[in-house]
């Protein structure tokens, strides 16, 4: 998967389309992006309803177990199954 560049996850995040997303899909892009695309709190909320369950921040180290337990409640297999629907223009 392509990754943000430094000016294109500033330009993303000052764009607020990020606000159209889905809790499934702020999720997947707060998890697989190494840039933070939305904000802090957003990612983690996003998270939290996701899972329906409570997020704590320490819990973060561990993303792989993040990814694996969003893609059992997921009805979409992989990461670019939700990227497909989230249709960034210029972004990726």
């Amino acid at each position: 998967m392509k990754q943000f560049t430094k000016e294109d996850t500033i330009d993303y995040h000052n764009s607020n389309q990020w606000k159209k997303l889905t809790p499934l899909e702020i999720a997947a892009m707060f998890l697989y992006h190494e840039r933070l695309c939305v904000p802090f709190d957003v990612g983690i909320s996003a998270i939290s309803t996701a899972l329906n369950r409570s997020i704590w921040v320490h819990e973060l180290l561990d993303r792989q177990r993040f990814k694996d337990e969003l893609t059992k409640v997921s009805v979409f297999q992989t990461f670019e199954e939700i990227i497909d629907l989230i249709q960034v223009k210029n972004y990726q």
